[in-house]
């Protein structure tokens, strides 16, 4: 799920790219820039855990294992630990 103009959309990773296909087409390297900053700061997906939207441009903390984002470290330290009881 990501998260355009506000709202909630689901977007496959051929949507994206037919998306990126057709900025690159336009042959303006600022016209390209410019919508993929835009789009990097309006798209974005739930934390695992809290379920809080984090735009594309803030995801700071993933588990690739898992494929698992975290809002914040504090949330993924807290995630950490609970897979490390899940272990015991």
């Amino acid at each position: 799920m990501v998260l355009k103009n506000g709202q909630p959309q689901i977007v496959g990773p051929f949507q994206l790219i037919s998306l990126i296909n057709l900025i690159q087409q336009s042959g303006n390297p600022g016209i390209i820039q410019q919508q993929m900053k835009k789009l990097l700061s309006e798209w974005g997906i739930h934390c695992s855990i809290t379920g809080d939207m984090i735009s594309l441009v803030n995801i700071r903390y993933w588990n690739m294992e898992r494929n698992e984002a975290y809002r914040d470290a504090n949330v993924m330290l807290k995630r950490h630990e609970e897979l490390r009881e899940l272990k015991k």
